[in-house]
């Protein structure tokens, strides 16, 4: 399946808006709401904070050329 070429990650900078308000208490799906994001994009990075790893998006695979 190739649905999800040429989709880009969140940026670091929304995903760290996310966490912010996650542990200031916003309600999350709220905050998905107000940063644009969806609902699992928005655990990932959560998951990311509590095991101290980093929010910087991981960088897509290359596309291989003789599927196109």
């Amino acid at each position: 399946m190739r649905h999800h070429i040429g989709m880009n990650g969140y940026s670091e900078d929304l995903g760290k808006k996310i966490v912010e308000a996650v542990v200031r208490e916003m309600p999350r799906i709220e905050a998905h709401r107000a940063f644009g994001m969806g609902i699992a994009s928005g655990k990932r990075y959560m998951a990311a904070h509590r095991e101290w790893r980093s929010l910087v998006p991981k960088k897509r695979p290359r596309e291989d050329p003789r599927l196109g």
